[in-house]
């Protein structure tokens, strides 16, 4: 908020959507008066490093099938080693209380350590590889590393390696990009979208659609200027009307 420089504008219906527009620039990163808006790079001069929020969850929407599968495959699996807290100035290990789950009150975490479990993986990945493409190219990846290690497919893999092997199973459909991708992307564009409105006077919707001069608008030219995806009225239109959605939606729930 602290970013954002009222206008002088002059013609009331013009009233601000400038500075909208300029408010997604900056944050973002981009400084509106450089030389380098439009090359869809950042220079090292006038402008400063891209946000890192913005940074993932652009990077997000851009990855790859495979990208997500390498992801959601490190992400599984993963067994408490040990977990160490602070108290009275002393750290104290909770590892076996917190393994049986017998813990009794919470406190600040000092340390924790996770490893992958390759049996606790496949299992994780069994159930979600009969639904979900991600999940099924992590299961194959997870079988390939044990096939090329030497080290035996987990018990729970078995039967599925060996239909996908011979055929029997296939890749569940995928229509158009993960749907995870852009999770990231669409609630802080969501965000940005009801920043704009409640600080200036522009609707966040418009009714000339790409015409118009809405927060939808500004967010939509901006992105424009800055060459990132997505780039019109419509898509941030669609975001928009999923706001509810979007801002209900577990962040930190694995990939």
């Amino acid at each position: 908020m602290g970013r954002f420089i009222p206008c002088n504008c002059d013609r009331p219906y013009d009233k601000c959507y400038r500075c909208a527009v300029e408010y997604v620039l900056r944050e973002l990163g981009w400084n509106p008066n450089c030389q380098c808006l439009g090359s869809g790079t950042l220079c090292d001069e006038e402008c400063g490093p891209i946000r890192a929020d913005w940074a993932i969850a652009l990077a997000m929407a851009d990855a790859t099938s495979s990208e997500f599968a390498f992801q959601r495959l490190n992400s599984r699996g993963m067994k408490l080693q040990r977990l160490l807290i602070a108290k009275d100035g002393h750290e104290v290990d909770i590892t076996e209380e917190a393994l049986s789950e017998s813990l009794t009150a919470r406190n600040e975490v000092h340390f924790a350590h996770y490893a992958p479990d390759v049996e606790k993986a496949a299992i994780e990945l069994n159930s979600e590889a009969q639904t979900d493409p991600i999940s099924f190219d992590a299961a194959r990846h997870l079988v390939a590393k044990q096939i090329r290690l030497g080290h035996p497919i987990p018990e729970a893999l078995r039967e599925w390696a060996a239909d996908t092997i011979v055929g029997s199973n296939k890749r569940p459909k995928q229509k158009g990009k993960y749907r995870g991708a852009t999770l990231r992307r669409d609630r802080l564009i969501a965000g940005l979208i009801g920043d704009i409105a409640d600080m200036t006077n522009l609707k966040p919707t418009a009714g000339k659609r790409g015409e118009g001069t809405s927060a939808c608008n500004a967010v939509a030219e901006g992105f424009s200027l800055l060459r990132l995806q997505p780039d019109s009225y419509e898509s941030m239109l669609k975001i928009w009307r999923r706001r509810k959605e979007l801002s209900e939606f577990n962040f930190h729930e694995r990939v």
